[in-house]
Order: structure tokens, then sequence, then C-alpha cells
């Protein structure tokens, strides 16, 4: 498993020659003219792992399911990068520390796509057998991962060890292999608001059948990049602009999907059994500056909280707050002094050299609120079997336990989850029932209390009011979720309806 972050090449676990899942890691130093330093051993994983899905953003690295000693994992691993590129928190060698949530199931040989601070698993394989879901999850600006849903569109065949890209706002899948066959299909989706695919397209096919090609975003176009064919590894190059894919006229034998790239040039592992892997580049690829990658991503956001991003190397990140087109007269993005987010509204920003063309832009679009370290929640919301459910009486006033009641605007309510369950939610307010007094507002939030919580078509559950539907069918996984809810007319006190139910 490779990754790029910075200034880095990260290569970490992976099988043996005897195909047992190893623990090590290393890194090298990447210099601006593209030239690789020697490798350095880090910090080891907790558990040897390969064919896992790696990324690294706001200063961590992160190893999600793959294939352990004992089988397939679910368990997400991540670390700290330090300045040196040393891997681990704590005293060296450091350590590596486990997400709070694991994958919803033990997932091995997924694509990953990260974008605007949205994690993307994309098929892999559940239990030996290739699955065709696209499952995703916020990053939270403390960088644990947020919580998993399905998205409602599947790709148009089960898969595993596809490649994935980002181009502008759309994510492409190619290849992959699945029921004994290799796959030469490409599709499209694009990416709406909190990770909500849309506008499925089948695209040209690859020139050839392959699976763990990979996969670049360059520019306007796409580079797809060795892999496995039906027989061999490919050695083929390709280039998809204009709708077509064009034959680069380079011979690189390559194993994707992770790979690294930097000042023009692509690193990847080139493997072959029993011999140790060695990182080669290619400069007559001519790469183009990549998207920055900024976390936190576009959402509810803390007031004040610190964009973190890290460039190419040769590469400046510039920024500006609105979406206009940002130039070399632009602010230097730093995070010394930080850049923080105080306000609605949205941020640019691109990469520069300084020669070639700069990335496209990142544009990142945010809302704020001022949240206390700890909320005060009022009760915990029950869950109850469907038949005879009813609406439960809920009044907004906090009771101190001596039988003295504080008449509020808003109250926080905890539903807790123990065991995967399918819910429906339902309220009603004085719009809908004059038995109640309020006219409510109502978010259902992840732990994070800023990250809403998806319906089960990929709507997030913000700033709902009765008025607007009849309830919210919700997949959720175990874990403590918060309901918000505000009384609309500004007076506190005031009654409302609510109820949890399994479906």
């Amino acid at each position: 498993m490779l990754v790029r972050y910075g200034s880095f090449l990260f290569r970490v676990g992976g099988d043996n020659a005897s195909g047992i899942p190893q623990a090590g890691a290393s890194f090298a130093r990447i210099g601006q003219d593209g030239s690789l330093g020697n490798w350095t051993d880090t910090a080891p994983l907790p558990d040897g792992r390969s064919h896992g899905a790696i990324f690294a953003a706001a200063n961590l690295l992160y190893v999600l399911g793959g294939e352990g000693p004992e089988g397939p994992s679910a368990t997400i691993f991540y670390t700290a990068i330090g300045a040196t590129g040393a891997l681990g928190f704590g005293d060296s060698p450091g350590r590596w520390e486990s997400n709070l949530r694991d994958l919803p199931k033990a997932l091995t040989r997924a694509a990953l796509a990260f974008h605007d601070g949205r994690l993307f698993l994309v098929g892999g394989e559940v239990a030996g057998v290739p699955v065709a879901t696209i499952i995703h999850a916020r990053l939270y600006s403390d960088g644990q991962v947020g919580h998993w849903y399905t998205n409602p569109l599947l790709l148009d065949s089960p898969r595993k060890s596809a490649a994935t890209a980002v181009l502008g706002e759309r994510l492409f899948v190619a290849g992959g292999a699945a029921a004994g066959s290799v796959l030469d299909e490409m599709w499209s989706f694009f990416i709406g608001s909190s990770g909500l695919l849309s506008d499925p397209r089948q695209e040209a096919s690859l020139p050839q059948h392959l699976y763990s090609p990979i996969l670049l975003a360059d520019r306007d176009s796409l580079l797809a990049i060795g892999g496995f064919g039906t027989t061999a590894v490919s050695d083929g190059v390709y280039r998809f602009e204009g709708g077509a894919w064009e034959d680069q006229q380079l011979c690189i034998a390559a194993e994707g999907p992770s790979a690294g790239r930097a000042v023009g040039k692509l690193f990847y592992i080139a493997q072959a059994e029993g011999v140790v892997p060695t990182v080669v580049g290619d400069a007559a690829l001519s790469l183009g500056a990549e998207v920055p990658s900024v976390v936190p991503g576009s959402g509810l956001v803390p007031n004040s909280v610190q964009l973190r991003a890290v460039p190419e190397p040769g590469m400046v990140l510039r920024y500006r707050y609105d979406e206009n087109e940002v130039t070399q007269d632009d602010l230097v993005f730093s995070l010394d002094p930080a850049v923080k987010v105080t306000g609605p509204g949205s941020v640019s920003l691109r990469a520069f050299d300084s020669v070639g063309p700069a990335s496209e832009p990142a544009i990142l679009r945010y809302a704020t609120r001022i949240q206390s370290f700890f909320v005060v929640v009022e009760s915990t919301l029950s869950i109850q079997n469907s038949e005879g459910a009813r609406l439960e009486p809920m009044t907004l006033e906090h009771n101190d336990g001596l039988g003295q009641a504080t008449p509020l605007l808003t109250a926080w309510y905890r539903l807790r989850v123990y065991v995967p369950e399918k819910l429906r939610v339902e309220f009603s307010d004085h719009d809908l029932d004059p038995a109640w007094t309020a006219r409510m507002s109502f978010s259902l939030f992840e732990t994070d209390l800023y990250t809403a919580v998806l319906d089960t078509q990929g709507k997030a559950l913000y700033e709902a009011n009765a008025a607007s539907g009849d309830g919210f069918d919700l997949n959720l996984d175990p874990g403590d979720y918060y309901l918000y809810a505000v009384d609309a007319d500004g007076l506190t006190g005031r009654s409302f309806g609510i109820v949890v139910k399994r479906r």
C-alpha cells in the first residue's frame, strides 16, 4: 500500500513472498526535482495488512480494512505524520490507533477516493464475494472517520480491485475483477452534497480489461497506468480526454491502485514474487499539479476551525474566501499562521508551481456554529417497535432534578444505537397538529455534533421541519447520535411530538 503526502512517500504493509500480510512501514523524502531519497523504517501497523485502502489527510495516515493474518478486516488504523516523515503517536517508534468506528463489514480490495472531506470506498470483497456497493463517511475535524452510509446508487455489477479518481465533480470507477472475469468498463457519478451520488454515466471502456490499475486525474483528463490484464501485468499508459482513450506510447509495468506523484513524475511500487519492491518514476508523463485536498470538507464546522492542506513538492497553495479565480497574487496558504473558517461562505484553493499551469480549484462551502465542548442532553430517545408506536410528547425545558424547570428555545436529545438498526423517525408540531404548541426545526447529528445524519436516500437530516414531510428512514450503525431541536418561532418552553421506531 503506497501513498504520497506532501514531500513524503509512504509504503505500508503488503504481502511477503509467502502471501502473509506484513505490518512494516517505511517512508522516503521526495525532492523538488522528483528525486527520491532513501527508505527509512518507521512505526509498524499493529497487525499485518495487505489490499487495504490507504490515504493521508490533515497530518494523519489511514489504512482501512484489507486482509490481515486472520483474514479480511473491518478495522481502521490511523497514525500521525511527523515533520520528518516518521509515523506514530508518542515517542519513537510511535504507535497506531484504531478508529472509534469500524467499517460496516470486513472489506478488502476496495477502491478509495477522498473528495471534499468525505471518503468513498467503492466495491471490494466481503466474505470472499465481490460487492457492488459504494459506502462513504465524513472525516471529522478531529481526524476521526465518521459513520458509514451506503449510497443508494450501486455499481453496474459487483467488482473488487477497481480504480477510482475524482475529475471535476465526478467520481470515476474503472476496471476491476469479478466472477472469474476482468472488466474494462468505466463509470462516473456526479458527487453532490453530503456525498450523494447521482447521474450514473457509462464512459468509454478502458483499452484493456484491467484490475488494480492506477487511475489519476490530470488537469482535465484521466490517466490509466499498469494494472493486471487477463494474463499478465499491463505495461500500458493511456489518457482519457474528450470522451476517448489514447495510448501515451509509454511502457510502465506497474501495479495499482495506490500511487504517489510529485512534480510531473509518477511513483509506484513494481512488485514481482520474491523481489524487494522498487520505486521508479517517469517524467515523460508531465503531470499537472493535483487539486488540493483540504480538511475539513464542506458542511457545518466548528467556528474558527483550522484548514489543513499539504501541497506536492515544489508547489505552493493559494487561497481566497470566495469562488473567484485564484491567481498568483492571492495570499499564500500556510499552516502558520493558520487559515481558519470564521463564518459561512466558501474557500477556493489552487496549487501552483513556478512553470506549469495551476491545478483545478478545490472549492469548499462552510457553515459555522459556536459549540461548547459539552452539550446538555435533556433525555435519550427510546427506539420502539413499529407496532403501536406513538409520538412521545417533548417539552423544550431543562429539569435540574430538584423540581425546577427552565424553559428552553433549543434542546439536545441523544439517540443511542446498540446494533445496526433500520429506523424511521417521525415528528409533529403545531403546523400539523394544534395539540402541539411549537413550530420546530430538527437536525440529527453524528457523534461530532456537526455532521448531519443521512437518510436512506442520501439526504442530510438538517434543519428539517415537520411540515416538510412525514418522516425519515434511517439505516444506522451502533453509536451515539444527537437530535438538535429548535423552536422556529423563537418561543421557549413549547412542546412537540417525536417517535423513533424500527422499520
